[in-house]
């Protein structure tokens, strides 16, 4: 009616507003004063002391009851008071005074001022005076009601100019907050000037539209998401996958909630919702509670841990074991994932505390210790004037204390040693037979421990022998290696290094014949596109086919029945082929293209869900030639899915260990 018919439109205002307060609408009740209380003043500004419409005023006011607000009532009341008075005014008009001439001069006096004062009745004199402080007044709040009004509909089109920049770039929840303050807006300023009254009306439509479109997206939204619940439920994802995905659906229905009106909620969508929510979570309730157990288990040892990580002096001098205590409390603090949530915060300020409190008394044990064998050293150090028996025999002595002490930070260690070897070693040098023996037998020493070196390198640098002659030739010098008493660090260093190089070499060869199959497995394929994409085989095609064969096995079967079969030109099922091709990728550890990431998903859903329920794994040699042989199975694809089937089997071949 808004659109077709304003009479209609206005009569449909009326009459909601009149059922509105006879509910006892207090803000219907109040706008309706106000409405009255502003007609009243009008007439008095028009000087209209028509009866009737001041009656058809009070009885309006007399249909509102007793909910009006005071301040209202009492200005109705005053402008009524007013009303009133010059209606009885006019029906009774005071009698005009006869003209006195004055005695002197020409003027004439004023004949209210002339008249006796008995003349006027006292009562006519004070509704005067009334009237006119009852009309000033009225005329004041007749000014301020102008300016509020002047005011509101400058707001009202300022927020209308934003409400329609809103609806044009389809913000519907901006567009929800201008609606409702427009709202309040049209409240205050009640009936609008006509271009106004239809620049609203077609942005309020343009809203209800947006509206029904949103509420319309928002079901069907909402709709998706019960069945994505619904399919969730019947699937065998992880409980925490799970978890997460309800928690996220429960999050997206709030955001739908929040962008909505209350009251265009759907209840029986949402108690569908919650109903699947629940279904969908029930069976992990054991799950939840299992791991709920293991974490309070878990806080429990690292509690207990925690209370026995006191650095007593037993548990300082015993260097390693304290060492190894606040390890364990390092990698306990690194693990509070497992542990119940509320006590992740006070057990890793508790854990952090005790590592500090070792921290603390280790450095002060190893100050101690430094101390300990300073004052050694020095005693050593004094040995050298002394006796050479008695000095030697000390000296010994001093070794073993030295050793009694145990060890202390590693760089401090291994300098205060030097310095205390060093000390000894003055001692001992007074024994000229026994150095010059030592002496001759370290040379003997490193002279067979650098033959042995030398052997070492010539056997890495010996490309002829088989892996099996190289390891046992590398045996041998190893027991000999082991039979010397190795002194020289350099030697040993570059005896590690030259082990580490041969065992590495043998490694690489021992991995390449594993791989050779596969190797051999993809020429053939070559091979066989090749013929495939001639059309017939070249006359060199079984000579180089022979030279490729190795042993039997599923990739060497498939092949030989596609090449059996290499005279059908019908392709296989892309689906499969992608299928294949997604597994490669993934055992591979290379990126899959974009149109196969569904696949990958679920492929990685569904390894993980058989892993889980099978609680057995599969080897990833045997894993990629199954694949490959699959692959070698089927019939010949397009170029795209064959070059990323190279890349992807190269892949999975170079990353086999």
């Amino acid at each position: 009616a808004r659109k077709t018919d304003k009479a209609v439109s206005r009569r449909a205002r009326d009459r909601a507003a009149a059922l509105r307060i006879g509910a006892g609408d207090i803000d219907a009740i109040a706008t309706k004063a106000q409405s009255l209380c502003l007609r009243a003043e009008a007439q008095l500004r028009a000087g209209n002391t028509d009866e009737a419409t001041s009656q058809q005023i009070e009885q309006e006011w007399s249909r509102l009851g007793a909910g009006v607000p005071p301040d209202i009532l009492a200005r109705f009341q005053g402008a009524l008071a007013v009303l009133h008075q010059m209606q009885f005014s006019e029906r009774n008009p005071a009698p005009v005074p006869e003209v006195a001439e004055a005695s002197t001069g020409d003027s004439i006096s004023d004949p209210i001022s002339a008249a006796p004062a008995s003349a006027a009745p006292t009562d006519l004199v004070a509704s005067q005076a009334r009237f006119d402080a009852a009309l000033s007044a009225a005329a004041g709040e007749a000014q301020a009601e102008r300016e509020r009004r002047r005011s509101t509909l400058q707001s009202i089109e300022k927020l209308a100019g934003e409400y329609a920049a809103r609806l044009d770039a389809g913000d519907f929840s901006a567009a929800r907050l201008c609606n409702q303050s427009l709202a309040v807006l049209l409240v205050a300023a009640g009936a609008l000037p006509v271009a106004l009254d239809s620049r609203v009306s077609a942005l309020q439509a343009r809203y209800e539209e947006l509206l029904r479109w949103q509420q319309w997206a928002s079901r069907n939204r909402r709709q998706d998401i019960c069945a994505n619940i619904e399919t969730l439920a019947a699937s065998e994802v992880h409980p925490d996958a799970l978890a997460t995905r309800v928690r996220e659906a429960r999050e997206e229905w709030r955001r739908l909630d929040a962008s909505e009106n209350a009251e265009s909620a759907d209840s029986a969508l949402a108690r569908r919702f919650n109903a699947l929510c629940h279904r969908a979570l029930k069976p992990t309730k054991a799950y939840f509670e299992k791991r709920d157990e293991l974490r309070r288990t878990r806080t429990v040892e690292i509690e207990a841990l925690v209370s026995s990580a006191e650095p007593t002096e037993d548990a300082v001098r015993n260097w390693r074991a304290t060492m190894g205590l606040r390890t364990e409390l390092s990698t306990a603090l690194r693990s509070l994932d497992d542990v119940e949530q509320k006590a992740r915060t006070a057990l890793a300020r508790r854990i952090k505390e005790a590592i500090a409190r070792l921290s603390a008394a280790l450095s002060a044990r190893e100050l101690e210790l430094e101390a300990a064998k300073h004052k050694l050293i020095a005693r050593a150090t004094a040995l050298q004037g002394c006796d050479e028996k008695s000095a030697a025999r000390q000296a010994r002595e001093l070794q073993q204390e030295w050793t009694a002490l145990g060890t202390g930070r590693r760089s401090t260690d291994q300098r205060q040693w030097q310095e205390f070897r060093k000390a000894c070693d003055a001692v001992f040098a007074g024994l000229d037979t026994a150095k010059k023996q030592r002496e001759t037998q370290s040379l003997e020493a490193q002279a067979q421990e650098r033959s042995i070196v030398e052997a070492i390198e010539a056997l890495r640098d010996q490309g002829e022998l088989t892996p099996a002659q190289r390891k046992s030739a590398l045996r041998e010098l190893q027991a000999r290696w082991q039979a010397c008493a190795v002194h020289d660090r350099s030697l040993m260093q570059r005896h590690a290094r030259l082990v580490e190089g041969i065992e590495e070499s043998m490694r690489g060869a021992a991995r390449l014949q594993r791989l050779s199959r596969f190797d051999r497995a993809l020429r053939r394929y070559a091979l066989l596109r090749s013929a495939e994409q001639g059309g017939q085989e070249d006359p060199a095609f079984a000579a180089l086919w022979s030279e490729t064969e190795g042993p039997h096995d599923a990739m060497s079967a498939a092949l030989d029945r596609r090449r059996l079969a290499a005279a059908s030109t019908e392709m296989s099922a892309e689906a499969a082929a992608r299928g294949l091709l997604v597994e490669l990728e993934f055992v591979a550890g290379i990126e899959t293209p974009l149109e196969d990431h569904a696949r990958r998903m679920n492929f990685q859903v569904q390894r993980l869900a058989s892993r889980m329920r099978d609680r057995v794994s599969t080897q990833p040699d045997v894993e990629v030639a199954d694949a490959l042989a699959r692959w070698f199975g089927q019939t010949a694809q397009n170029e795209a899915l064959e070059q990323r089937f190279l890349r992807a089997a190269n892949a999975a071949v170079a990353s086999l260990p």
